[in-house]
């Protein structure tokens, strides 16, 4: 698998802060109730993950 970069809290942030938006701004056009939470799913959260371990949690979720 390639294409992937994981990237944290504070990286993502930084970009964010380097284009003028912040994370809830990306999501605007999406309604509230379709949004994820994190309280619903707290191991999409984890920092970090590679490629093939967020595939897992997701295919997990299905």
């Amino acid at each position: 698998m390639k294409g992937y970069l994981p990237i944290d809290r504070e990286q993502r942030t930084e970009m964010l802060a380097d284009v003028g938006l912040d994370i809830n701004e990306l999501f605007d056009s999406v309604p509230q109730n379709l949004r994820l939470q994190q309280k619903e799913f707290p191991c999409l959260a984890k920092a970090g993950l590679s490629e093939m371990e967020i595939r897992r949690e997701i295919t997990a979720l299905a």
